[in-house]
């Protein structure tokens, strides 16, 4: 017991840790949960499954930046509220989701207008891609060039119809990213476009 008084986290020696009876162990992990501070891997793995889950709880509870063996350890409910909480997530936990989560933060990115960019939207399946291209449109969030091609038809239309209301004229790259139903569209109403502005410069004469 001697031992254990003289154990703190941040000067822990880990070899005298490593000596710690089970009892001993469990009472000073137990201590270490109740400082509420982050744990380095090495404590987090000496963590019993109750610990473990406390400790997550507490760190979700917290909105800190978690670290990937804690994030790993999360169940699919505690990243749910991992998101609601944080509402962010970095490339690489967001890598480290499911299809049926990933679907969860794509609704709650666009709920809270965090966009999605280019990199990360190259990296969802095309099911979600569609999921989060007419989410985003219709919330409505800004929709990249690349990321029109996964709209509907019915919201490529709208969409090439803001870029010609706006008076954009899209170059020859971003032309190329459109799909090819928003390319005729495009084309289509440009020169609509310019034949009513042709007809009215000339009424203004």
């Amino acid at each position: 017991m001697g031992m254990l008084k003289n154990l703190r986290y941040h000067n822990t020696i880990k070899s005298d840790f490593k000596k710690l009876s089970g009892r001993e162990l469990k009472e000073y992990m137990d201590y270490l949960l109740s400082l509420r501070i982050p744990l380095e891997k090495y404590y987090f793995e000496k963590l019993n499954g109750a610990q473990k889950e406390t400790y997550i709880g507490d760190r979700i509870k917290s909105l800190d930046w978690v670290q990937d063996y804690e994030f790993s350890f999360m169940s699919s409910k505690q990243k749910e509220m991992y998101i609601f909480r944080k509402r962010y997530l970095s490339n690489d936990e967001f890598m480290k989701l499911d299809n049926s989560i990933k679907s969860f933060y794509i609704q709650m990115a666009v709920y809270t207008k965090i966009r999605l960019n280019d990199n990360e939207f190259s990296r969802l399946n095309d099911k979600l891609k569609k999921e989060y291209a007419n989410f985003a449109f219709e919330f409505p969030q800004k929709v990249s060039i690349k990321m029109s091609k996964f709209l509907t038809k019915k919201n490529q239309k709208k969409y090439i119809e803001k870029q010609i209301q706006r008076g954009v004229s899209l170059t020859p790259e971003e032309i190329s990213d459109l799909s090819d139903f928003s390319k005729k569209y495009y084309y289509k109403l440009k020169n609509i476009n310019e034949i009513r502005l042709l007809v009215q410069n000339v009424l203004n004469e």
